[in-house]
């Protein structure tokens, strides 16, 4: 990057103080704020975060107590940090020494006009996909969480279904639209949080090839398939792709300028990001490998590999002080995060085939080929390149440390739990198309034009098919007294009741077909829902049977509808009823 002019030193010092000033001061206040509640007895905390459904006769669980016990331990520790981090930058002024010029992207109207553009069109891109029904988990979130308020939204985490942050903003946008419970309302922060992203993307490309490709990057972000299906489900995924991206962008500023007022924001989004979704852990993480390698290998950047090691112990503490109160049940639980199960999801199958075709953008094959050649040539763009090789570098350490800790751990995975990586497939694409420009401009247009087909194609299939069809297969039982028999996966009969005016009309028939004859036969039981079926219904036969719909399955049960799904490996659903014989006399 080219050094300041001496006309624009005195403005971009006085700038960069205006920052640290923020910064901070944003610091002081946060530990300030931290100290204080201190203040807050025991008993008060316990009281805000018990959980009903965690509260045998009204008393809290000792796991509970555990938690509350850690979380005021960390509060001061935590306090001390950030107010130790806001003096030490309020007590530093803005030198000449290293003082480096930003990039530039020249800002007229027809950038104003594209960046405009882009975001509406993103808008209008994910409409259709927040209508869909709601899907298991982002039901599971609400029923088990968001519904009982802030306290036990923080302060639980029995299930996996919780993602703290995310839980919290569904839980406001709810109470704040009177409380209703439409898929849009809760969708509405991932929307939020998902079209936020493209800031940092932005500053992501700005800071690697300058230029207009910010804007190609922002239009990438809104286009790209998974992006799109992660900003229009009430899950924690675009809170974790806000967060991730951020703090892969800001410590890419940071290793390049030495700004240290950036860092306190850098930890808070880390902080943030695994309060959204523990597995962003792997950011920083990611980013203390790069710093540890840079404070070994060159003594020319110790003292900023050192502060920014700082930042991630900070961001360290503040995530333990965040999920304290749920600290020991996680740890208690530890073991459900471990594939046991021979149906749990693994690297080797589905999950992990689109783990790798998402390094592409998109988990269907031909948008992800297209997007993996792009990305791979992006990749040697890092060579003679510094800025990209930093970026590139910054974003796709997570993701080596994610592969690295799934395999030591045997973890099981879903390739939306990687959703942290897009803005490295985001800078590797946009590189791509960069350096392919730069010796051929058709044949970048054309890449870029196979590149919009393979995305546009794999989004029209979503447009086309739920995650989960819970709500089309549950609006074609009629809204009497019949009962209705359930077949799926843990609590998939709570799940199946959010769609139902009487939830005593659902009966859980256990995990497998077949696995409660006697149940099935009883007469009052009209309706048979089938979920999961390549988990649930063993014997292939029957689930050709269920998808055929024409042959009449045990217990007098025939298929009246079968709906496909893509979610969770097998999202299809099927509804059955049951044959009665006809009266006597009546036609």
């Amino acid at each position: 990057m080219p050094a300041t002019e001496p006309a624009d030193v005195g403005q971009v010092l006085k700038g960069q103080g205006t920052m640290r000033l923020l910064s901070g001061g944003g610091s002081v206040l946060l530990g300030g704020l931290l100290l204080t509640l201190v203040l807050i007895p025991s008993s008060s905390w316990t009281a805000f975060f018990l959980h009903p459904l965690r509260a045998p006769g009204g008393a809290p669980l000792p796991v509970l107590g555990e938690g509350v016990g850690l979380l005021r331990v960390l509060l001061p520790l935590c306090g001390i940090g950030w107010l130790m981090a806001g003096w030490y930058l309020l007590r530093r002024t803005p030198t000449h020494a290293g003082l480096r010029a930003d990039p530039t992207t020249s800002v007229n109207r027809f950038l104003i006009f594209g960046i405009c553009v882009a975001i509406v069109g993103g808008i209008l891109i994910r409409l259709p996909l927040l209508e869909d029904g709601l899907w298991y988990d982002e039901i599971a979130a609400f029923w088990y969480y968001g519904q009982f308020g802030p306290g036990p939204i923080m302060g639980n985490m029995f299930t996996p279904a919780n993602h703290v942050a995310q839980t919290l903003a569904t839980w406001g946008a709810v109470s704040l639209n009177g409380g209703a419970l439409d898929p849009i309302t809760l969708r509405l922060p991932a929307l939020v949080m998902g079209l936020a992203s493209c800031w940092p993307i932005w500053i992501l490309v700005r800071e690697t090839i300058g230029g207009r490709w910010p804007l190609v990057g922002l239009l990438l972000l809104m286009l790209c398939p998974i992006a799109v299906l992660e900003s229009t489900e009430a899950r924690g995924y675009a809170f974790m792709l806000f967060f991730s991206a951020s703090a892969c962008a800001l410590m890419t500023r940071y290793l390049r300028t030495g700004r240290l007022e950036l860092l306190p924001v850098y930890a808070l989004c880390c902080a943030c990001g695994i309060w959204s979704h523990l597995v962003t852990v792997v950011v920083p993480v990611g980013h203390a490998c790069l710093l540890v390698a840079m404070f070994c290998w060159s003594t020319q950047s110790n003292r900023r590999a050192a502060f920014a090691l700082l930042s991630i112990a900070l961001a360290a503490l503040m995530t333990a002080t965040l999920l304290a109160p749920t600290l020991p049940e996680l740890w208690q639980g530890s073991s459900a995060f471990r594939a046991l199960d021979a149906d749990q999801p693994v690297l080797i199958g589905r999950e992990g085939r689109w783990a790798v075709l998402g390094l592409g953008g998109s988990w269907a094959y031909f948008g992800g080929l297209c997007g993996l050649v792009l990305a791979a040539i992006g990749l040697t763009g890092a060579k003679g390149n510094s800025a990209i090789g930093r970026g590139l570098l910054v974003c796709g350490l997570p993701l080596l440390v994610a592969l690295a800790l799934i395999l030591l751990l045997g973890t099981w995975i879903y390739a939306r739990f990687l959703l942290l990586g897009l803005p490295f497939t985001l800078l590797a694409v946009t590189t791509g198309l960069h350096r392919v420009r730069l010796r051929s401009p058709l044949a970048a247009g054309c890449l870029a034009v196979l590149l919009v087909a393979g995305w546009t194609t794999d989004l029209w299939y979503r447009y086309q098919t739920p995650r989960q069809p819970i709500r089309e297969i549950m609006a074609q039982i009629p809204d009497d007294d019949s009962r209705i028999a359930v077949i799926g996966v843990v609590d998939f009969p709570i799940i199946l009741s959010w769609y139902v005016e009487n939830p005593q009309r659902i009966v859980d028939a256990g995990r497998l077909l077949g696995e409660n004859q006697e149940l099935l036969k009883s007469s009052s039981i009209e309706w048979l829902v089938v979920g999961y079926p390549e988990k649930t219904v063993s014997d292939s036969q029957t689930r050709s049977a269920l998808q055929i719909g024409k042959e009449r399955l045990p217990n007098g049960f025939e298929v009246v509808d079968f709906q496909p799904g893509w979610i969770d490996e097998d999202g299809s659903m099927a509804l059955l009823r049951r044959v009665r014989a006809p009266v006597p006399g009546q036609s």
